[in-house]
């Protein structure tokens, strides 16, 4: 659990979304410094742990019980 958290939330999503605001605020000319971007990449990686922990539970409740698999022509009454 807690590698899924650091590798697909905190350093995919928290990151790599910290970096890319920075950017956008840098390029749009708004200013950067590096006090924002420490601030980016704290919130960033905290709501990417958060995210992660997310989807690491769906994923294990995925696997408990698995959707069944139905055909929208079932669903729609198509013969």
């Amino acid at each position: 659990m807690f590698r899924f958290i650091l590798i697909h939330g905190v350093l995919t999503v928290g990151v790599s979304g910290a970096l890319l605001s920075q950017l956008i605020i840098h390029m749009t000319g708004n200013g950067s410094s590096t006090f924002g971007i420490v601030d980016s990449l704290v919130v960033f990686s905290f709501s990417g742990a958060v995210w992660g922990f997310f989807m690491w539970r769906e994923r294990e409740l995925n696997r408990k019980f698995p959707k069944r698999k139905t055909s929208n022509r079932k669903i729609f009454g198509i013969k």
